[in-house]
């Protein structure tokens, strides 16, 4: 997943299950526990591992 404002900058999602599938082009909001470095300055990939994913919307996946 890129962050936001920074595409080159990229975060590792780590699910268990999911409702639907995800295309490159959604817009998703992840709540979840991060796991790793700050995002500067760093070659390790940061990982969130995720409760919740909701699209703009606000609707539940």
């Amino acid at each position: 997943m890129s962050v936001p404002g920074d595409p080159n900058k990229q975060i590792l999602i780590i699910l268990n299950t999911l409702n639907q599938p995800i295309v490159e082009g959604d817009n998703l909001t992840v709540y979840g526990i991060y796991k790793g470095n700050s995002l500067e300055g760093t070659t390790e990939l940061p990982q969130i591992f995720v409760d919740i994913i909701t699209d703009h919307s606000g609707q539940k996946w």
